[in-house]
């Protein structure tokens, strides 16, 4: 079986890809967020400007608001550089937290975006995909600030 990271953005598509990240995440937090960002638009998503491609995925309606940007992932944790920048636009009008999910250790993170940048300053290293050379931040899930160690 192919790895997630290997498989083409039509056999991306066709896995549910952020379906299961995005459950857990509504699962935690659904009675007080509402969708914001892109959910698998019909039209390729490299047509539009990243700052609306990195639109959040969530707003977080109850104190503290925030944006919510969600990703899942199994064994290591990328997080495109151009997503960041996006993200940071998005900060510019609520605090944007991250919230990652590991299906390996079925568990969840939430970090907010300023905090994420400092772990990544610490403990990421910078690597670039393949297929279109775009540079991401790698992390080993030990970094993390996981909900069952007592975070949320």
């Amino acid at each position: 079986m192919t790895e997630f990271h290997k498989k083409n953005w039509s056999q991306r598509m066709t896995s549910g890809m952020g379906d299961q990240a995005e459950g857990v995440y509504e699962e935690v937090y659904g009675d007080e967020s509402e969708r914001f960002g892109f959910n698998l638009p019909r039209f390729p998503i490299r047509n539009i400007p990243p700052i609306l491609r990195y639109a959040p995925d969530y707003i977080h309606g109850t104190a503290p608001a925030r944006f919510v940007e969600v990703q899942g992932f199994s064994t290591a944790l990328k997080v495109k550089i151009e997503k960041i920048g996006g993200l940071f636009h998005w900060q510019t009008h609520l605090p944007v937290h991250l919230f990652f999910y590991s299906s390996l250790k079925d568990d969840y993170c939430e970090i907010e975006l300023n905090d994420f940048l400092k772990l990544a300053g610490l403990k990421a290293t910078l690597s670039s995909y393949d297929e279109g050379s775009k540079p991401y931040l790698r992390f080993t899930p030990g970094v993390l600030p996981w909900s069952s160690d007592g975070n949320k």
